[in-house]
């Protein structure tokens, strides 16, 4: 990766108070400075992680509330020198990337993995301590990029929600009667919502809900106009992941489905052009 990808890279994030920390480590690594570059990604890292928590928390959600009830509480303790406090806020920030795919589901796969050798290698930058040497720890550039691109991928390109709530979240938005049936219209509404960028375990869990709710779903998406909207403007946004998806579920479907639904099997085949392979 040349120092102009790692520029675009940076402007990828998804706010500019994210840009702002992961340019920093972007000009670190630019002058070989290798071991602040990580450390600023870490940083970047946290306080965007942190950002999201809040974000929900003003949704309405109360796992992120409690979270940030409690940094609130801690942060005038913490400029007493309060050592709980501090303990507390410390505990919080080496395990908010656990804490942040275990209570929202934010990551998949090795995404949390490759973040904790993150923070491994933040400790090693930025700890003299840490390495039980007399030589300080000396990354090597290919390190630090690693780093850096990991950052911005797994989190700071990332919408707050890519687990059950997001899901839930897109489900509503195409539920309401305000949702368009014109299908530009209804990608803009999608992406807006939290489909931009979205990992594949995201795009798989709504498109699957979008067809099975089309079919034998609940009023609110069954047999809808709006449901099938969602569905091509999906497919449009992510035709790669879409498309055999929508196949998977037509086979399960055509398996299972009752004669009072097949109306609605044979029509959503008819408007999307969609196919199985049984």
């Amino acid at each position: 990766m040349s120092l102009g990808d790692l520029d675009e890279l940076v402007l990828s994030c998804r706010n500019d108070e994210g840009r702002k920390y992961i340019a920093e480590a972007v000009s670190c690594y630019k002058a070989g400075a290798y071991r602040a570059c990580i450390v600023s990604a870490w940083i970047a890292v946290v306080y965007d992680l942190l950002s999201k928590i809040r974000e929900l928390a003003l949704s309405g959600d109360a796992e992120a509330q409690r979270i940030v009830a409690d940094l609130n509480r801690w942060q005038p303790l913490i400029a007493k020198n309060d050592l709980g406090a501090i303990k507390s806020s410390l505990d919080l920030e080496r395990e908010i990337v656990h804490l942040a795919n275990d209570k929202f589901g934010f990551f998949e796969g090795m995404e949390v993995v490759e973040l904790g050798r993150l923070h491994d290698d933040r400790n090693r930058c930025a700890h003299p301590t840490y390495q039980g040497t007399e030589q300080p720890y000396a990354p090597s550039a290919e390190l630090a990029r690693t780093h850096l691109v990991h950052a911005v991928r797994y989190v700071l390109s990332q919408a707050p929600v890519q687990g059950k709530a997001a899901t839930a979240q897109i489900i509503k938005l195409v539920e309401s009667a305000y949702f368009p049936m014109d299908v530009e219209k209804a990608n803009t509404q999608l992406r807006s919502g939290g489909l931009d960028r979205a990992r594949e375990s995201f795009v798989n869990a709504v498109i699957d809900k979008l067809v099975l709710g089309y079919i034998e779903g609940e009023p609110t998406l069954k047999a809808r106009p709006q449901t099938l909207v969602a569905i091509r403007a999906m497919s449009e946004l992510y035709p790669d992941l879409c498309e055999p998806r929508i196949r998977r579920s037509l086979n399960a479907l055509g398996r299972r489905v009752e004669d009072s639904q097949l109306m609605y099997f044979f029509g959503f085949l008819n408007t999307t052009g969609a196919r199985g392979n049984s």
